[in-house]
């Protein structure tokens, strides 16, 4: 997880996340998803934050981000977009914002 200076690993030393791949593509297999992507948290969501848990969506949205430029980096702009657009099949949009309401003061 992306906790500063106190590590955890969780992933089985398998590529993608636990052996799947979230998009769909075959992209997501061809590295450790834990590693890149928390490691996008460290690069960004560390650097980038929001006032509120209620935008915690900025950290996953740039840590999503990361993950294409690393696809990008190795295979190529078309393996990214076509990493991107799995991903995106996966966001249903059929429930209320997970992290819930803003925490007004």
């Amino acid at each position: 997880m992306e906790h500063q200076s106190a590590i955890a690993y969780g992933n089985k030393f398998l590529n993608g996340y636990l052996g799947r791949d979230g998009s769909g593509t075959g992209w997501g297999k061809k590295w450790d998803f834990i590693v890149v992507h928390e490691s996008g948290h460290e690069w960004f969501g560390n650097n980038i934050t929001a006032k509120d848990i209620a935008d915690m969506w900025i950290h996953e949205s740039f840590t999503n981000y990361s993950e294409a430029l690393f696809i990008e980096y190795f295979y190529g702009k078309e393996a990214a977009q076509e990493y991107i657009y799995g991903n995106r099949r996966g966001i249903l949009n059929d429930k209320p914002n997970p992290t819930g309401p803003y925490q007004r003061k």
